[in-house]
């Protein structure tokens, strides 16, 4: 039996991991919550109260695949919490990292760590120079990942924008839908021209389990889609699919430089690429926050 241990097993991308591996045959599934913030898990799935930034040495058994993905992510609305994700993503992964007992290591980061002044194709190579918070203290976490490689399996994940059911109402793609159900207007916050490679949350799901199946050593991956679409593409899509009346403003300057976020790479050792069209997702998405 394969033992998984999943933090950040309540938020958006980890609550439909657990949802997948729940379902797998010969795996044994625990989560690693913090107290209070527990939510209805698949009854296969184990719960184990801890956090990442605290103490872990009451975790004692030995997991085959730890699944890192709790982490203070930032939308484009509210406070960013600076404090918050240095301490989560950069404190935590080592914590992680340095506390528990594994034979392979998943972080999942961001394609944002990659030096956004560079011009078309990024593949695993190309320089990182994260600007943003966020992807700073992301970077912070490969970091630690990487001086553990020595001695440690571990795999990285540098993932575009994920979007999909269940994700958290600041986010972009719920804040344009809500917007567009309630005719209200739609603010295209970034460069409207800039491609976007989104990616439904179900794919990323499977890029994990890619790595169950075939146990890859240590290495970093792109998680990407062969889609792009330009942002303000998104927000015209949005409001053609809820039948909106809504306005779109644009309040940002266009931008000279496109990137592609080269995935080959997954696509070739892990067997990986993502199954759903943006046109299928972003349905299902709407459709999921209609029903809320």
């Amino acid at each position: 039996m394969t033992k998984i241990l999943v933090t950040g097993a309540a938020g958006f991308i980890g609550s439909h991991l657990v949802n997948r591996l729940a379902k797998q045959k010969n795996l044994e599934v625990s989560v690693l919550v913090k107290p209070g913030q527990e939510k209805k898990f698949p009854n296969e799935v184990s719960l184990i109260q801890g956090d990442i930034t605290q103490d872990l040495s009451s975790v004692k058994e030995h997991f085959n695949f730890v699944f890192h993905l709790a982490a203070y992510n930032f939308t484009h609305v509210g406070g960013t919490g600076l404090k918050d994700a240095i301490t989560a993503n950069a404190f935590g992964t080592a914590n992680v990292l340095n506390s528990l007992s594994f034979d392979s290591f998943v972080y999942l980061s961001s394609a944002n760590v990659y030096d956004q002044q560079i011009e078309g194709k990024i593949d695993e190579a190309s320089p990182a120079n994260p600007t943003t918070d966020y992807a700073i203290t992301k970077y912070f976490g490969e970091l630690f990942c990487k001086r553990k490689m020595s001695e440690k399996n571990i795999i990285i994940f540098r993932s575009t924008n994920v979007y999909g059911t269940g994700q958290p109402a600041k986010a972009l793609v719920p804040v344009w839908a809500n917007n567009a159900l309630k005719n209200e207007p739609i603010t295209v916050f970034r460069p409207p021209n800039k491609e976007m490679q989104l990616l439904f949350v179900d794919d990323i799901a499977d890029a994990f389990i890619s790595v169950i199946e075939k146990n890859p050593k240590s290495s970093i991956f792109n998680l990407a889609t062969d889609e792009t679409i330009k942002l303000l593409s998104v927000a015209e899509k949005i409001k053609e699919k809820t039948n909106s009346s809504s306005e779109i403003k644009i309040a940002a300057e266009e931008t000279k430089i496109q990137q592609f976020i080269d995935f080959s790479k997954a696509r070739k050792e892990l067997g990986w690429k993502p199954k759903t069209s943006l046109d299928k997702g972003l349905q299902a998405t709407i459709n999921w926050i209609k029903k809320r």
